[in-house]
């Protein structure tokens, strides 16, 4: 078994048996293991205009981007929701190493 590619889910293994010939499962394996292909509808005017605005190339690269912001501001509105809700005892400039801290 030789392992392939290590991702977020994990390490991907696949089990070969060589004879001195490509093997065709096994090269299938590693393009599956490192992309994923879906078929979705996308408006195509929609996706255009995303895509020139963003100034990327590709239909792949805006919907990675996208994918990839709208996760990134998911992630950054949970830790919005906890503002205010977590007491912290905490002494910035001390913390940046600006002042010493006040002996008790």
């Amino acid at each position: 078994m030789e392992c392939v590619w290590e991702g977020r889910d994990g390490l991907i293994c696949v089990a070969l048996e060589r004879k001195g010939q490509p093997d065709v499962a096994y090269e299938t394996a590693i393009l599956y293991a490192l992309a994923m292909r879906t078929t979705i509808d996308i408006p195509e005017e929609l996706l255009e205009k995303a895509r020139r605005g963003a100034g990327l190339r590709t239909k792949q690269e805006t919907v990675t981007k996208a994918l990839h912001e709208l996760i990134q501001r998911n992630a950054f509105e949970g830790l919005r929701r906890l503002a205010g809700k977590i007491d912290l005892d905490l002494d910035i400039a001390v913390a940046r190493g600006r002042n010493k801290p006040a002996k008790r």
